[in-house]
């Protein structure tokens, strides 16, 4: 059956629907903005948190913002959205694998260079990781926002 509406009530109804489905980021009920904050201070302050393991045959959940400074830290993953929360739109996230070993590791992307969230002033160079996938900042906000995210790698 085919309903006679509006346009405005299937505009205010295709909303509705596109909203219902969305993140906190794009809502911001939070209060999540772009922050484009200063480097070495971002880069201090997210150093400062503690590293809380998972268990490795655990599904991975990604932190938002709000979490990772609630609990006082996270995994690496967490570690880089945290960065990337407080650095803004220019920074990416990078799941490596660090050269000689097996284990994955998130740095952070911004102005080219390749950061360790967790230790404040170390800097990787392409030669020593294994570069698995990239993701940007604003789905690495939508993951961590929206419910956190399993398994992305």
């Amino acid at each position: 059956m085919f309903y006679n509406i509006s346009m405005k009530t299937f505009k205010l109804f295709l909303a509705a629907l596109v909203l219902s489905g969305c993140s906190p980021f794009y809502l911001n009920t939070e209060g999540y903005s772009v922050k484009d904050g200063d480097l070495e201070e971002s880069w201090k302050k997210t150093a400062s948190y503690t590293y809380i393991w998972e268990e490795l045959d655990a599904e991975q959940y990604i932190k938002s913002p709000h979490e990772f400074e609630d609990d006082g830290g996270g995994d690496c993953e967490d570690f880089a959205v945290y960065l990337m929360y407080l650095l803004g739109k220019k920074s990416e996230l990078a799941g490596v694998l660090l050269n000689g070993t097996t284990l994955f590791h998130a740095l952070v992307i911004y102005n080219g260079k390749y950061l360790d969230p967790q230790v404040y002033g170390k800097y990787y160079t392409k030669d020593e990781f294994i570069l698995i996938k990239t993701y940007n900042y604003d789905y690495m906000m939508f993951a961590a926002t929206n419910g956190g995210t399993k398994n992305i790698w």
